[in-house]
Parts: structure tokens; C-alpha cells; sequence
């Protein structure tokens, strides 16, 4: 009976809080009912879109490791969507966006449960409640610009899902955006950047760890944090991502849709 009365009060302030503020769903911003849960962070229209990019990840799983993760360890890549740098408007490609400028925990709670069934399967003789989350810190300007380190708080809301830990392990040290440079620039901008605190040096000795970031697309950067955590005795260690790039604007293409750009502002 108790439990009852909790389940009730919890629903009726759900009800609450999403008649004061309205949910919308993160594809497309239409307007979803309120206090349901279950119906998640997308209206049907954008699951279905959600769906089909979950299917490609799936089989792009199955495909070869990057080698800058190989390389550096990690034994392999978990990721929940694809993401299509020509697709500004599709509905995964506006998830990473939202995600990097809102600390919405509703919305990483539901990207993190989503990926338990991942875990779950990719460590049958580990429990989930041992493993270590953690992430590559964001620039701290980019922290103050939009309030949310979005791999902090994928890592804690995959902590809380699982009962594991979320552990910030790496100090950052400056750095380039990332997006701006190119593969082999990026691999020399992420090496100088991250490195191991110092209180963590032996913690992490014979810990099984899962490298969390939102978007993997040459993985210069988990490729670095991983060889720092086997090189510092990490036991196993698994990179997961949010959404995984599959292909990349021809350079050419690139330069062209800028300049249309461009001309258009001037309009």
C-alpha cells in the first residue's frame, strides 16, 4: 500500500512538472504526453528514425575496430546510433547536438539504459555493478559556453543504471576543438592534452574500465586515454559512444556547401 502511495505521488508530480514545462521530443521538438516515461525522448515519427540508426550501429559493431582504439587497447567499441555529418537534420545527428548543449539527465538516464543491454552482453563474466565509467574531460570553456560535460554525464548516468562507478580519472591540460583538425592532427592534439591524475595511477591496476564520449569519429581521443589506462594496468577496456560517424563529406563537397553558405548570409 505504501508503494502504492509513492508510485502515485511520483506520478502526479511527473504530471506536475511536464505541465509546467512541457516535454518535447529531442528529434524534432514536437510536444510529447506528459508524465509517460515510457514513450522515452522521441515522438514516433523520430523512434522509428531512432530505430533504424540503432540497426546500423549494430552492424557496424560487427565490423573492424578502429585502429586508433585497437592500437591503444581497448578490446572493443559499443555505440548507439550512427551519425551522418551530411544529415544536420536527422534525428540522431540532432541528439549529439542536443546533448552537448543541455544537461537534460532525462535524456542521458535514457541514453544510458539503452546501452546496459550492450554492456550486459559485452562483459558476460564481469558484473556490471564492477565496472569503471569514465570520460575524456570536455575544454573547460566549452563547459562554461553551454553549462554540461556530456560525457560526464553520460558516464554518471550509465554509473546509476548499472550500480558501477563513474570515476574522473584523466586531467586535461588545454587543447584544440577537435572538429576543426584533421585525423593525424588530431592524434597529436589529444596526446599532449589528457594524461593520468595522479591518485588514480595505481587505482586503475586490474580495473575493468569503459571509455565513455559521445561521438567517435577518428577515435584519436579514446585511443589515447585507453593506451594511458593499459599502460597504467587496466585489465580490459571498452569504448562506448553514443553515435559513431559513418561517413565523412567529401572534402570538396565541404568546401562548396560553405561557400553556398556564405552566400546565402550575405543575401
Amino acid at each position: 500500500m505504501r508503494m502504492n502511495m509513492r508510485e502515485r505521488l511520483s506520478q502526479i508530480g511527473l504530471w506536475i512538472r511536464d505541465l509546467l514545462f512541457p516535454p518535447q521530443c529531442v528529434g524534432c521538438g514536437e510536444a510529447l504526453p506528459p508524465a509517460r516515461p515510457e514513450e522515452g525522448i522521441f515522438c514516433p515519427v523520430c523512434r522509428n528514425q531512432w530505430e533504424k540508426d540503432r540497426t546500423e550501429a549494430r552492424l557496424s559493431m560487427g565490423g573492424v575496430l578502429p585502429e586508433a582504439l585497437s592500437v591503444g587497447g581497448c578490446s572493443r567499441h559499443l555505440c548507439l546510433t550512427t551519425y551522418h555529418p551530411g544529415r544536420p537534420q536527422g534525428v540522431s545527428e540532432r541528439l549529439i547536438y542536443y546533448i552537448k548543449r543541455n544537461d537534460d539527465r532525462k535524456v542521458f538516464d535514457y541514453l544510458a539504459n539503452t546501452a546496459v543491454p550492450y554492456l550486459v552482453e559485452a562483459f558476460p563474466d564481469v558484473p556490471v555493478d564492477r565496472i569503471w565509467f569514465t570520460y575524456a574531460p570536455r575544454r573547460r570553456w566549452a563547459v562554461v559556453c553551454h553549462g554540461v560535460d556530456q560525457s560526464e554525464r553520460l558516464a554518471k548516468a550509465l554509473a546509476r543504471a548499472t550500480g558501477g562507478t563513474a570515476v574522473s580519472v584523466f586531467k586535461r591540460h588545454g587543447g584544440k576543438e577537435q572538429k576543426k583538425l584533421t585525423a593525424a592532427q588530431r592524434k597529436k592534439n589529444v596526446a599532449a592534452t589528457f594524461s593520468l591524475k595522479e591518485e588514480y595511477r595505481d587505482a586503475v591496476v586490474g580495473k575493468t574500465i569503459v571509455l565513455v564520449d559521445d561521438l567517435l569519429t577518428t577515435g584519436a581521443t579514446l585511443g589515447v586515454c585507453s593506451t594511458i589506462l593499459a599502460s597504467a594496468g587496466a585489465s580490459e577496456i571498452v569504448a562506448l559512444t553514443v553515435a559513431r560517424t559513418v561517413e565523412r563529406e567529401d572534402p570538396e563537397r565541404q568546401k562548396k556547401r560553405k561557400s553556398r553558405h556564405k552566400r546565402w548570409k550575405k543575401r
